[in-house]
């Protein structure tokens, strides 16, 4: 209880921090602990200068369900997105769903908008060890920036698990502005775990084509894990190519690293 209760505390300390937009399928979400954790980045490269990440989050971890209440922060020079929310996920033999709400707040130096964004996504075994999924994910059911209202992300996935080695592909539908690939795979044991994508995107409003690479890397020492994510873009993204609250596309390269304690 009393463990609880300090989780709480600083997640309500917190929700002045900012949010940073992700892109993920909440049926693979599912994180197998109970845990507390930290995430702070940078990127850079960006129009309005570097954008600064900050995250919290708290998992709770029960019979083949997860919930994450959590918060992120991002702010550049002119700039801030504020995200508080909460994700539910589970899983059986062969199905996986999860479902996602959150609250954000962006504000530049002439607005303040609130959005009410939901997303859910499923996956199921179609071969051994074969997944094919789908989602709506950042999906707007309220907004009070123009244009963002019923406005979300839509994608497809195809994940080949074994356990300790994964091959991952998918592809995303981001805000009706732009298309995103991701192509690769890790590898997961029992102190590291490291992988690599190839992660093209197609703006089709404008026909440009931009070429990225991600990659993490993480090890886990008892209780506490650190992960490295990073990203480099071959070029970058003009102000004029997307039109979203904030344009986390145009930087040059960045990183995330993430601490977390399992109880």
């Amino acid at each position: 209880m009393i463990k609880k209760v300090f989780v709480f505390l600083i997640l309500v300390i917190s929700v002045f921090l900012f949010g940073v937009r992700y892109v993920e399928n909440p049926a693979f979400s599912l994180n197998q602990n109970t845990a507390l954790g930290f995430e702070y980045g940078t990127y850079f490269g960006g129009i309005h200068g570097w954008t600064t990440n900050f995250g919290l989050y708290y998992n709770e971890f029960e019979e083949n369900m997860i919930g994450n209440f959590y918060l992120f922060a991002s702010k550049d020079s002119s700039q801030s997105i504020n995200e508080v929310g909460y994700s539910i996920s589970g899983e059986n033999d062969t199905i996986k769903w999860g479902g996602d709400i959150k609250i954000v707040n962006y504000t530049d130096e002439s607005t303040s908008a609130f959005l009410m964004n939901i997303g859910i996504g499923f996956a199921g075994e179609i071969f051994d060890n074969v997944f094919l999924g789908a989602f709506l994910d950042d999906f707007s059911i309220y907004s009070q920036y123009p244009g963002e209202a019923f406005k979300g992300n839509v994608g497809i996935d195809l994940v080949y698990d074994l356990g300790n080695f994964v091959l991952y592909a998918n592809m995303n539908y981001i805000k009706q502005e732009y298309f995103q690939f991701n192509i690769g795979g890790g590898v997961d044991f029992d102190f590291i775990a490291l992988g690599g994508y190839w992660s093209p995107e197609y703006y089709n409003k404008v026909g440009a084509f931009y070429n990225k690479m991600k990659g993490y890397f993480a090890f886990k020492i008892g209780n506490l894990s650190a992960k490295i994510d990073a990203f480099y873009s071959f070029s970058n993204v003009s102000s004029a190519t997307v039109d979203l609250p904030m344009n986390y596309e145009n930087h040059s390269y960045g990183y995330n690293v993430t601490i977390e304690v399992r109880f």
